[in-house]
């Protein structure tokens, strides 16, 4: 009986790790074609111009704090445009992942490692994310923040100047996943996406 408990305990082994990557891997469909304003034929990602014009506009009402919390100026954002529906939304979702750091069920980085910018490679482009803008994403992605807050957020923090370039972001952080992020993050330098067009993106660690 032990005999044939060795012999089977590798192939278990096997088993269980197989699992595991698939669960990290890109879903086929993507969660961000579920999101309004993002259309997804096959791996071709297309976003609402509106919309993304919205999150320019967003982006510039927003800072962060030196606790991890995110400040939304929401009378700067309606009184420059901004449709109150959404500005109503995206101060929800921010004031749920503040919440989240006030009660102490998310932690905010003490020091920022690695870098953020925005790179375009005209090829591809990738988002680099400190440790500090990681763990936002990551706080907002785990309390269900929406793809127009994230969106927003991603724009401030990596100072994007193109108008539709933080929702095609966002699209790619949810269709790699939260789990994703946290496990290329863990050694706490940051992570990269990258995106090829007509690929799914992909991310890793900075360090």
């Amino acid at each position: 009986m032990r005999r044939a408990v060795r012999k089977l305990w590798p192939k278990a082994v096997s088993v269980v790790l197989v699992l595991a990557l698939m669960m990290l891997a890109p879903a086929p469909t993507l969660a961000a074609s579920k999101v309004p304003g993002i259309k997804v034929k096959g791996k071709l990602v297309e976003v609402d111009p509106t919309l993304a014009k919205h999150v320019a506009t967003l982006a510039k009402h927003i800072s962060f704090a030196d606790d991890g919390r995110i400040v939304f100026d929401a009378q700067g954002a309606l009184d420059a445009g901004v449709p109150k529906k959404i500005v109503e939304e995206v101060k929800r979702d921010y004031e749920r992942y503040n919440g989240s750091i006030e009660d102490g069920s998310f932690k905010a980085a003490a020091q920022c490692y690695g870098e953020s910018k925005y790179v375009n490679y005209v090829v591809y482009w990738e988002a680099w994310f400190n440790s500090c803008d990681t763990n936002r994403i990551i706080g907002l992605m785990t309390v269900g923040a929406g793809a127009t807050a994230l969106a927003s957020a991603i724009a401030a923090m990596l100072g994007v100047a193109a108008a539709t370039t933080g929702l095609a972001i966002a699209s790619a952080l949810l269709t790699i996943g939260v789990g994703v992020i946290i496990y290329v993050s863990a050694n706490g330098c940051g992570f990269v996406v990258r995106k090829y067009p007509m690929l799914a993106p992909v991310a890793f660690g900075q360090c």
